[in-house]
């Protein structure tokens, strides 16, 4: 199954991801989220916590070198060279995760190399997208067995059993 996790811009996709992830215990779960990092109750940038082993480092920030994400923030160079090298190898998951798809990935920039790997297993995989980007990306994707789960439409915990029925 490719889960496509979507909503709006700060309607809680990658905490949605995070409580699926956390009802997935048992099932090794590879991949990448991208929790917000707020100082002051501002959203300053994105930290990539890369799964299994729990690695933090800061993935977006205001400044620095990398792509342009918007107007405001940057993918970081030295991030994405990191979660590339990590993630270059095919490592072996029951599940993936990938945080998020968006417009640089829709241009063959970002991560998209990462995604790409993720999703050549055909293994069963969660992927965040923004609602502004959704078309888009299902035109991209060409699986039969693709769920879109708006945030707020069902309880990750449910969608982890749902995904544990699947499999068996």
């Amino acid at each position: 199954m490719l889960l496509v996790i979507t909503g709006e811009v700060k309607s809680g996709k990658t905490e949605f991801l995070r409580r699926l992830v956390r009802s997935l215990r048992g099932l090794k779960v590879v991949g990448i989220i991208a929790p917000t990092i707020v100082k002051e109750g501002e959203i300053q940038g994105y930290e990539a916590l890369l799964l299994p082993g729990g690695e933090r480092f800061q993935l977006v920030a205001r400044s620095g070198e990398g792509d342009r994400v918007g107007r405001r923030y940057v993918l970081l160079k030295c991030a994405k060279e990191r979660i590339r090298e990590r993630f270059k190898k095919p490592v072996e998951a029951d599940f993936y995760v990938f945080d998020e798809f968006g417009p640089l990935e829709l241009t063959g920039k970002g991560l998209v190399e990462v995604f790409n790997g993720f999703y050549s297993t055909g293994k069963d995989m969660a992927v965040v997208v923004r609602k502004s980007v959704l078309e888009k990306f299902l035109k991209r994707v060409n699986r039969d067995d693709i769920r879109v789960v708006g945030v707020g439409e069902v309880d990750p915990v449910n969608l982890a059993e749902l995904i544990r029925r699947e499999r068996r």
